[in-house]
């Protein structure tokens, strides 16, 4: 099965391609440039993997939350390259993505993606199951929900910052684990989970947009104080 996966939520632009028993992988960060970039590298990770024509399978993405922006470019690229190739597209929960493969963890674990304005788009995890809804909050709200909890992970690509914005909140016997793995962004992941869901419960539903929980600035700077 040919599988294309893209995440562009965050500033780092992860993609991945699986062909059949082949993965590869890549991972760009330091800017929001996807609009530009995004398309370019997908035809190059698929000429790395031998195919000159974008005709997958099957293809993914992040469906939030994550940069506004962002999520609008990489859900309507992947509709695109699904409409032009016949094949379905699904997506995917991007804090379930930087959580996925850490269901072994003896703790709770935590993906971050920076909200910016002091703020992080988190959620909880145990045992590979969610134990939180999607949030948008500060590193003393992400606290006070781990109370109790002995061995934190976080992942994502705002891991570090998360971490270290986290850890004046944390008693003295909570020990917090960084992963650094996953600032190369999801896409390996959007390949399992995507797949899973395909499986599952089918293509996204024709309407299927971004996931947001905060409103725009944009949005935000339209409404009329009462």
């Amino acid at each position: 099965m040919y599988i294309v996966a893209l995440d562009t939520s965050t500033e780092v632009l992860s993609l991945a391609i699986r062909d059949d028993d082949r993965t590869f992988l890549f991972a760009r960060a330091g800017d929001l440039r996807h609009a530009e970039t995004l398309m370019p590298s997908i035809l190059q990770l698929a000429h790395l993997a031998g195919r000159q024509m974008l005709s997958p399978d099957l293809v993914v993405c992040t469906r939030g939350p994550g940069s506004f922006t962002g999520l609008r470019i990489g859900m309507a690229t992947a509709k695109g390259i699904a409409a032009g190739s016949g094949c379905p597209v699904v997506s995917v929960p991007t804090l379930d993505a930087f959580a996925w493969g850490h269901a072994d963890f003896d703790g709770a674990v935590v993906p971050a993606i920076d909200a910016r304005k002091g703020r992080f788009y988190t959620a909880v995890f145990s045992s590979g199951a969610r134990l939180s809804d999607d949030l948008d909050v500060e590193p003393r709200s992400i606290a006070r929900r781990l109370e109790g909890t002995k061995r934190i992970l976080v992942t994502g690509t705002d891991a570090a910052a998360l971490g270290n914005a986290l850890a004046p909140y944390l008693d003295d016997d909570q020990v917090l684990h960084i992963d650094a793995r996953s600032q190369a962004g999801c896409a390996a992941s959007l390949l399992e989970l995507g797949t899973a869901q395909w499986n599952a419960s089918g293509p996204d539903a024709d309407g299927q947009g971004p996931t947001y929980i905060r409103e725009s600035d944009a949005e935000l700077g339209l409404k009329v104080p009462g």
